[in-house]
């Protein structure tokens, strides 16, 4: 695999605010739309990244209390949920959305 992992700038710091993925190069369009929710930096630039290379927008939600305002407001095509997060784990927020 040649994908190296990007390291973040020192003065960047990982927020939870929505990440919203690039689109490929000479694409024009995504082909859909995905909230992250993953609370490890490595695992989450890893998957927003493949994600991104083939042309979903990434929203990366690093808490799982703010994971359902994100779904509610981006209405993605699909919601990838770690277990254990910060605020709230996978599986309340999966039973909430369901509800």
């Amino acid at each position: 695999m040649n994908a190296h992992p990007r390291t973040p700038p020192a003065d960047e710091s990982p927020s939870d605010e929505p990440r919203q993925g690039a689109r490929p190069a000479g694409s024009g369009a995504t082909v859909g739309t995905v909230v992250l929710v993953e609370d490890d930096d490595g695992l989450g630039e890893l998957i927003s990244d493949y994600l991104d290379r083939n042309g979903l927008r990434v929203h990366w939600i690093r808490r799982g209390d703010r994971a359902l305002q994100a779904a509610r407001e981006v209405s993605p095509d699909v919601l990838l949920l770690d277990v254990m997060l910060p605020g709230q784990d996978g599986f309340d927020i999966c039973r909430e959305l369901r509800a």
